[in-house]
């Protein structure tokens, strides 16, 4: 069994999503260290082609040039504000270019076109922070709005103290697990590799 394994993990991942898999190893490999980071945007899978880490649970890469990957979870980004500062959700974009946008640093979308995907809107006050957690306490507390991992927000949504920004359409991103082709699979990490690929 390997000593330690190194991991990075996207931001934009929810964490619950990876607790059953890492409970299930901490009793099958209990002599196995998991040394986590958390990375901004493909950062994980910059740090995976350096060799600074083991496994990546990042974003869908475009170059799959010596590294290969395994689905893990879709992910949908949901434009959402307090309930009062975005009219119940019911906001047209040039309204919202006299409120603010909370951003997460690093974490651009393209301008968008009212009902397309999209993230940062051109001409709008911005706030930018450094994660989604402070993010999301920003945006719960009244203090701007923007795009949140349905996650973090969908319960938010339900009882009615968040709402979706109807002329924001959702962001959809593919989470995968990715490592390097050459590296070796010891036992410990090949359970890691096979638990993470087979989460819903």
């Amino acid at each position: 069994m390997e000593a330690k394994i190194r991991i990075a993990i996207s931001m934009v991942c929810p964490m619950e999503q990876l607790i059953k898999t890492f409970r299930k190893f901490s009793k099958d490999c209990p002599q196995t260290q998991l040394e986590m980071s958390v990375e901004h945007l493909d950062h994980g899978e910059r740090r995976l082609r350096a060799g600074e880490v083991d496994l990546a649970i990042t974003m869908r890469p475009r170059d799959m040039s010596e590294i290969t990957m395994a689905p893990f979870m879709d992910l949908r980004l949901l434009s959402t504000g307090e309930s009062d500062y975005v009219n119940g959700g019911n906001v047209k974009q040039s309204d919202l270019i006299d409120k603010t946008q909370i951003i997460v640093s690093q974490l651009n979308f393209k301008p968008q076109k009212e009902k397309e995907g999209g993230g940062v809107l051109e001409g709008s006050r911005q706030w930018r922070v450094a994660d989604f957690p402070t993010k999301q306490s920003f945006i719960r507390a009244g203090l701007g709005y923007g795009y949140l991992p349905e996650q973090y927000v969908r319960k938010y949504i339900d009882n009615g103290s968040l709402a979706e920004i109807q002329c924001m359409a959702p962001v959809k991103m593919e989470i995968v697990v990715l490592r390097r082709l050459k590296d070796p699979m010891g036992p410990a990490k090949t359970l890691l590799w096979d638990n993470l690929k087979s989460e819903d």
